[in-house]
Parts: C-alpha cells; structure tokens; sequence
C-alpha cells in the first residue's frame, strides 16, 4: 500500500513539474545578454541586446519585448518587440535581436525583457552609459563685424564633438569671453540669451553685443569647454573669431 502512495505521489509531482516546465518553455524569456555593458552616452554609439526563448516555444510565442530607460531601439522608442527566429545563435534556443543606441545624458540605464506573451520582465541587464566628453569646439559668428554702443548684435553658435567626431553629452559647459587682440584686456561686451551648456545637438550658444568697446579695432570672441563650477581643465577645447568692431 505504501508502496502504490509512493507511486502515486512521485506520478502527481512529475505531472506538476512538467506542467511548469511546458508552461516556461511557450511563455517565459530564458536569459539576455548584451554585447558590451559600458558605451559612450553620445546619442549614435550602439549595443546589440540578445533574448533567449527555449526551443519548444511555438511560433506564436516566439517575441521578446525590451525596454530601455533613457536609450532607444531601432524603431526610435524605449520599447520594442521583436520576434525570436533565430535558431543559430545559442544551441536549443531561439534568439530574439534588439539594437540600442545610448542616450545623450550619461550614467546608467536598465535594459528589461519579457516574452511578449507574459506581463511579467524575465530578465534585465545593466549598462553603463559613459559621459561623451569634449574634444573639439568650433565656434561660428554670423557676422565678422558688429556695431558699438548696442548698434547691431551677432549670433554664435558653439558646436562640440568628442574625441572620434560624435556629439558630447548632455550639460557639457561652455564659457564665452570676449579681448581685444592683445588677447588679455577684456572687452567687457554683453552675451544675452545665453546656452552655454550643450544642448539635443551638442551646441551652445549666445547673441553679443560689444557695448561701449573701442571702434576701428579688432576683437577676440573665445569660447573654451569648462567643468560644473566653470573652469576650464588643462587642454580644455578651445576655439575664437575675430571679429572688427564699427563705429
């Protein structure tokens, strides 16, 4: 009698085990992995996020659904869902593919994935969006030559790029200044509207005007990349116009 309990027992558990298994195998996400967990926080720089679904999965269930925090997929939102067909990747899998490309504002993001069939998130990973530090600025002026006493005024525009040509992150601080050409007597000219921390484009920018400056002379425009509380590191990006002063 024990001994039939025992059977009978053993055959109801397996049952429920197999139940379970069958049921994780259609619907649950088995693991994601990514192709690098750090990247450069310049709005371009990608990574190539892998979802694993077992292989007894049917075709019907065969999505996987990732959301980002900050970053995007290749459908330009932070959520997308793809189907699981590829067969090559991982042995007994079937492998969903989704591209990320980082954000513009540094630090981390957390990647989530789901079998689009469930509501639960089986799996996340985080990656680390590094700060796109400056290497370059190019500053531009859309006039060469401006009026005293506030007769006219002239637009600069500020574009950064990091180090390999790709756009800086976020908040990347700019000062403006403005000499006369013996590079050290200041102007003391106006820059309203001023955005000297970079912006969705990696610019900065400001409108000027050189006041009370002395005319039928040339002055110095420079802006130079500084830190949060505004100074400027060694090497710091650094860039000038010239631009003549009119009576």
């Amino acid at each position: 009698m024990k001994i039939i309990i025992k059977i009978t027992l053993f055959l109801l558990l397996t049952s429920i085990l197999v139940s379970c298994l069958k049921s994780v195998e259609v619907h649950d996400v088995v693991q994601m992995r990514a192709t690098s967990l750090q990247l450069p926080a310049d709005g371009i720089s990608k990574d190539t996020f892998y979802a694993y679904l077992p292989a007894a999965a049917t075709a019907a269930t065969r999505f996987a659904t990732f959301t980002a925090k900050t970053g995007v997929f290749e459908n330009g939102k932070d959520t997308m869902t793809v189907p699981a067909n590829r067969s090559d990747i991982k042995p007994k899998n079937w492998t969903a593919t989704a591209i990320f490309t980082s954000s513009l504002r540094a630090g981390f993001d957390t990647i989530y994935v789901k079998a689009s069939v469930t509501s639960v998130y089986r799996d996340s990973v985080i990656i680390n969006q590094l700060a796109s530090v400056a290497g370059t600025i190019q500053l531009l002026a859309s006039s060469f030559s401006v009026k005293v006493n506030f007769g006219s005024e002239i637009t600069l525009t500020g574009k950064l790029r990091n180090a390999t040509g790709n756009p800086v992150s976020l908040g990347t601080k700019v000062k403006f200044a403005d000499f006369y050409s013996d590079g050290v007597t200041p102007v003391n000219g106006s820059f309203r509207q001023l955005s000297d921390t970079s912006d969705i484009n990696s610019q900065v920018s400001a409108i000027y005007s050189p006041g009370l400056a002395t005319p039928n002379t040339f002055i110095y425009i420079i802006a130079t990349v500084v830190d949060k509380n505004g100074i400027p590191q060694a090497n710091a990006p650094s860039d000038k116009v010239k631009i003549y002063i009119t009576p």
